[in-house]
């Protein structure tokens, strides 16, 4: 069971990683259901939508997703083998945007 309610991030960047295009941030299940409310091994769902600038240039982009401590602003540590960066950040996935 999490000691802490976290809040859910998740950000839009380009491959290199020099900036943020967009980012939502907020509790997950919209507050209803805090963290710290949860059983160990307990499955959540939880949907979270991010709005993309209609001025985002072409090219390649992560979308990556994490939780942080409110109080702290401390990311939630993450373990994985490859898709974590630095910052505790997990890629969910890889999107390419082309004009047509």
């Amino acid at each position: 069971t999490p000691r802490v309610d976290y809040t859910v991030f998740l950000h839009l960047v380009p491959v290199d990683d020099s900036r943020k295009i967009a980012q939502q941030d907020g509790p997950p299940m919209l507050g209803y259901s805090p963290m710290t409310r949860w059983e160990s091994g307990e499955i959540v769902d939880d949907l979270h939508s991010l709005t993309i600038p209609a001025d985002t240039a072409p090219g390649e982009y992560l979308l990556l997703a994490g939780m942080y401590n409110p109080v702290t602003l401390l990311n939630l540590p993450v373990s994985s083998e490859d898709k974590v960066l630095p910052g505790d950040r997990l890629v969910l996935m890889r999107l390419l945007f082309l004009i047509l």
